[in-house]
């Protein structure tokens, strides 16, 4: 897809799931933008489950809802802005766990 060939690539920084919860530390994630087609890929790369909070940097977030399409399992996740601009993107997945979502702006 062009996003990932022509679009911005960010590195996201896992955070914790909540206070103690160190398995973040097992994701990687990252954000491909190109003009308003947005993808975020996470992925556990550890045998055991992993939470996560990601921040994503995007303009004006808040102002809409969204929904998260994952395009390998075909589910879709509805997400209000504001709770992405305040808390991040929450992701829990399970071993060797991931997830390609594409944001589509409500």
């Amino acid at each position: 897809h062009p996003v990932f060939h022509d679009g911005r690539w960010q590195l996201l920084q896992p955070a914790p799931g909540w206070d103690g919860n160190e398995s973040h530390g097992h994701m990687v994630a990252s954000l491909w933008q190109m003009e308003n087609d947005v993808r975020v890929i996470a992925a556990n790369l550890s045998d055991a489950p992993a939470q996560s909070h990601l921040v994503l940097d995007l303009p004006g977030i808040a102002n809409h809802t969204w929904d998260l399409q994952d395009l390998l399992s075909g589910q879709t996740y509805r997400w209000a802005g504001e709770d992405l601009a305040e808390r991040g993107l929450y992701v829990d997945l399970p071993a060797n766990g991931y997830h390609l979502f594409e944001l589509v702006r409500r």
